[in-house]
């Protein structure tokens, strides 16, 4: 997110909270902002969506990291994904050649 979405994020946000009769201080907002900058106001609203439909989380009020986990996915999905990337590779070029990955650690 740019600065210039910093008046959509806040009613975004705010009204995410007001669902669960909170309300957000100047102090919270700013810090949930910068937590989530990079990712898109778009991509913020999915993630809040997601958070509160989910079955699981819905029933608190997002935070940060929740909305990154929608976003991204939780760290066991991306472990996932980068032990299939290995796989893969080791099946199409061999457990002996060298490989570069597009998400380094």
């Amino acid at each position: 997110m740019q600065e210039v979405d910093k008046r959509e994020f806040a009613e975004v946000w705010g009204a995410a909270w007001a669902m669960y009769g909170k309300s957000v201080s100047p102090q919270l907002l700013s810090i949930a902002f910068e937590a989530l900058r990079a990712y898109s106001i778009e991509e913020v609203r999915i993630g809040l969506t997601r958070h509160i439909q989910s079955p699981d989380t819905g029933q608190f009020f997002p935070k940060p990291a929740d909305v990154i986990k929608h976003i991204d996915g939780n760290s066991g999905s991306r472990a996932m994904v980068a032990w299939n990337k290995v796989d893969k590779a080791v099946r199409q070029v061999g457990a002996w050649t060298s490989v570069m990955f597009d998400d380094a650690l």
